[in-house]
């Protein structure tokens, strides 16, 4: 889904569906209860935590970058996964848990804004927007499953031909 508004840049988010067979697996568990659709014909539209077709969504400002605002520097950052078959089951699970809290705040913040899943691995491709190169060192080293990461960060820019670049 995408959202703008006059004088604001783009932004685009998933939705997500109960039933979707991948919508527990995700590594960083950005599959939120929460955030799940369940479109039925009928239901009321606009009411919070409520299902509904046809809802109008509202964007938060917080989240939306003013257009000509300094940008925030834009990492796109590859997270290969990969837990001891041995770990202890107890830990395993706090260290997920752990990873998906953490995780879900960084996103609430703007820090996260995008997390997509690899097809077929236990990886994911993220886009950070931090405010310095130490910002993101921190975020990542605080990351309760950075002992079993491997890491590839690509700084980002937005490039000529991207029409919302004229935007």
């Amino acid at each position: 889904m995408k959202v703008s508004a006059p004088g604001y840049q783009l932004i685009t988010t998933q939705l997500y569906f109960p039933g979707d067979p991948r919508g527990g697996d995700d590594v960083a568990s950005a599959v939120k209860p929460e955030l799940m659709l369940d479109p039925r014909p009928g239901a009321p539209a606009g009411v919070p935590g409520q299902p509904c077709a046809g809802c109008a969504y509202r964007a938060s400002r917080g989240r939306l970058r003013r257009k000509g605002a300094v940008p925030a520097m834009l990492f796109a950052v590859t997270m290969d996964v990969d837990l001891p078959p041995d770990l202890d089951p107890a830990v395993r699970a706090d260290t997920l848990a752990r990873e998906k809290a953490y995780s879900q705040d960084l996103q609430r913040a703007g820090k996260w804004p995008h997390i997509w899943r690899l097809v077929g691995q236990f990886a994911n491709l993220s886009i950070f927007e931090v405010d310095s190169h130490e910002e993101l060192h921190d975020i990542l080293w605080n990351l309760p499953l950075f002992p079993y990461m491997t890491m590839e960060v690509t700084p980002l820019s937005q490039h000529p031909s991207d029409i919302a670049a004229g935007q």
